[in-house]
């Protein structure tokens, strides 16, 4: 279930409740601003506060024209707390409430305490079957739907995806909001991180920003080892990665060769 929360022009952003808001389905907080604002290195962030005290920083991502979005995934039923930090004056500083319905899933998926083995966040074992979907932007929608139906049938539980440079960002979450709502999680392959230092952080910030809060994992580059300053990049977006998706999904090399691909 997707819950939508659009903060209209006269309102922004002053809402006491995210409408049908349940753990664990993610709910996209729509901010349209006014002709006035600026929107030069705009900077738009919520801090969400669980009933147990945890705290997840989103920031939002530039949907379409001036439309932002921050994309949150509450991880517990309860009473959830707020605080917007931003660059435009009357968003900065605002404050509110999300009454959040308890659910029955299982969560995102973390290494167990052993660490050889995985579960979801409701402590059950999970089994990593995984597949890949090639070009599942590109793909007909369509056909997209057929084989992710085809594939959960099939009991896989992990679909591995690329996000390549000139994928349809929006399009793509949508795809693995699909894939997730099938009960798989979305693995996600960055084909295309950027190996300068200021590209890079914006890249990863706008991907963790738009994907961290679905049902997903992070694979890094693939065959980094044949990349041109390859362990470099990888190391340097993992460690954006862990900076800025507060979920800490997990996160792997891809590498062909090495031991050890997996990160918590």
């Amino acid at each position: 279930m997707l819950c939508v929360l659009i903060a209209p022009a006269p309102a922004f952003a002053q809402p006491s409740t995210c409408p049908g808001a349940q753990a664990w389905s993610p709910c996209d907080w729509a901010f349209d601003l006014a002709p006035t604002d600026n929107t030069d290195n705009f900077e738009l962030r919520g801090e969400f506060r669980s009933p147990h005290h945890r705290t997840y920083v989103l920031r939002a991502f530039r949907d379409a024209g001036r439309r932002y979005v921050i994309r949150f995934t509450p991880t517990e039923g309860g009473d959830w707390e707020y605080r917007l930090s931003s660059s435009v004056p009357r968003l900065e500083g605002q404050e509110g409430k999300i009454a959040v319905a308890t659910a029955d899933a299982p969560g995102f998926v973390h290494p167990a305490k052993n660490l050889h083995h995985f579960q979801t966040e409701n402590g059950q074992p999970h089994l990593w079957m995984a597949t890949a979907a090639d070009n599942f932007v590109r793909m007909p929608r369509p056909d997209f739907d057929k084989l992710v139906d085809q594939r959960a049938n099939e009991k896989f539980t992990h679909l591995s995806v690329t996000i390549d440079s000139d994928s349809d960002l929006r399009e793509a979450a949508e795809r693995v909001r699909a894939i997730n709502s099938h009960g798989m999680v979305a693995d996600l392959v960055l084909s295309s991180i950027p190996e300068d230092p200021a590209a890079c952080r914006k890249y990863i910030q706008d991907i963790a920003a738009r994907f961290s809060a679905l049902n997903i994992t992070w694979m890094g580059l693939p065959g980094f080892e044949k990349v041109q300053h390859g362990r470099a990049i990888l190391r340097t977006a993992g460690q954006l990665l862990k900076q800025f998706d507060s979920y800490d999904h997990l996160r792997t090399s891809m590498a062909e060769a090495s031991s050890g691909a997996m990160a918590s």
